[in-house]
């Protein structure tokens, strides 16, 4: 018995969607926008007038 108030699947999924093979383009961080410190070197201590999101937050958990 069809129900009116939903619509069809055909409507709500596309036939023509292609799957992503997730072992060939594995999800990945996108690029740095801000020079960020080198693997195994201590950063430098955070200030507030340099540090720019979304790369730096000194270390505030604020919303921006």
């Amino acid at each position: 018995r069809l129900r009116p108030t939903l619509k069809p699947s055909t409507e709500i999924v596309s036939k023509a969607q292609e799957f992503v093979d997730i072992y060939r383009h594995p999800p990945s961080r996108p690029p740095t926008l801000y020079p960020t410190p080198q693997v195994d070197k201590p950063a430098a201590k955070c200030r507030k007038d340099v540090c720019l999101l979304p790369d730096c937050s000194c270390g505030g958990s604020d919303i921006p």
